[in-house]
């Protein structure tokens, strides 16, 4: 049994954020990132409820586990030229 139902947050390229748990099958968008991690449980466990947790192989009070994917660190190769021609 699973004590936790993992999700992962990402930038919507919008502005916002977009938030999914494919474990139950649930997404959420927020223009901040606590309005979407709210919506996210929110779903999450409007989802669940009712349901046994045992069918989604979780105990009876899983957590929730988020990761948070920002943008890439290390900039794409035009980037790192024009940094390096001063056009940055």
């Amino acid at each position: 049994m699973k004590y936790s139902i993992k999700a992962f947050i990402k930038r919507d390229g919008m502005g916002g954020y977009f938030a999914e748990c494919l474990e139950v099958d649930v997404e959420a968008r927020g223009e901040t990132l606590d309005e979407t991690v709210c919506k996210l449980r929110r779903e999450i466990c409007g989802y669940l409820r009712g349901r046994d947790m045992a069918e989604f192989g979780l105990v009876d009070e899983p957590t929730l586990f988020m990761t948070f994917e920002d943008e890439p660190i290390i900039p794409s190769p035009l980037q790192c030229s024009m940094e390096l021609e001063g056009n940055a």
